[in-house]
């Protein structure tokens, strides 16, 4: 799979389950928001990554991997606290987040190899 297309794939995970968690009666409105504007930069970036734009393509990758361990952090509060709900959700994203971070440090270094 291309980057690019995890890309689109971690964006709406990170819209979809962001504005579920938004919805969700118990949600903490002033966190549920920030994965969908993740979601939502992400997608909007996207035709750049796509191109080839090494600038949006290390942002890209740079703010992913920052998200993926912000939402392990909430990931670990909603563990402490049991919450089901919250546990499911940034479980899905942090993994969806780690997995595209994981693709993009794996097309970073084969190009590297295949430019030496």
């Amino acid at each position: 799979m291309k980057p690019y297309q995890v890309n689109i794939i971690n964006a709406l995970v990170l819209l979809v389950i962001g504005l579920w968690g938004y919805v969700h009666p118990e949600a903490q409105r002033s966190f549920a928001l920030i994965p969908v504007a993740f979601g939502a930069l992400f997608l909007g970036t996207t035709p750049l990554f796509r191109n080839g734009n090494r600038i949006v393509a290390y942002l890209v990758s740079g703010l992913t991997l920052l998200l993926a361990l912000a939402l392990a952090g909430f990931l670990v509060e909603a563990l402490n606290y049991h919450d089901t709900g919250n546990i499911f959700r940034f479980g899905i994203m942090a993994l969806s987040s780690i997995g595209a971070a994981g693709v993009y440090l794996k097309t970073y270094l084969v190009q590297r190899a295949k430019s030496s």
